[in-house]
């Protein structure tokens, strides 16, 4: 069982920018979960304004918050090979959009992420 968090702060503002976890079936409480428990009980002792999970729409995040930031990507292509790169890169961002706010296709990702990186580590 791991689990390993990294964040960055600035300005009272504290943000979640990456996490590893390998979950324990027998644990009661996610680990990541108790895991942000603790980042946050950290952020508040250090006055911390803000505790960004950063990008993604899960039900855990927002399980602790209601406040949401939207972020925008912004793409200027200035040849022909970056006008069709930004083009690959709209239709990759649709298609991700649509997947994550489909609930069953959103499951579906999931789980096949997780068959795929459970065989990769056996393989390691």
């Amino acid at each position: 069982l791991y689990n390993v968090k990294g964040f960055s702060k600035f300005d009272g503002v504290m943000v979640s920018e990456f996490c590893a976890m390998r979950d324990d079936e027998e644990l009661g409480l996610s680990p990541g979960f108790y895991l942000d428990y603790l980042l946050m009980e950290q952020a508040h002792a250090e006055a911390v304004a803000i505790y960004d999970f950063s990008v993604g729409d899960e039900e855990y995040k927002r399980s602790w918050c209601e406040l949401e930031t939207w972020l925008f990507d912004i793409t200027l292509p200035l040849s022909l090979k970056g006008q069709m790169l930004a083009g690959y890169k709209r239709a990759r961002a649709r298609l991700v959009y649509y997947v994550k706010n489909n609930r069953r296709l959103w499951a579906l990702a999931k789980r096949l992420r997780t068959k795929v990186a459970g065989a990769q580590s056996s393989t390691d």
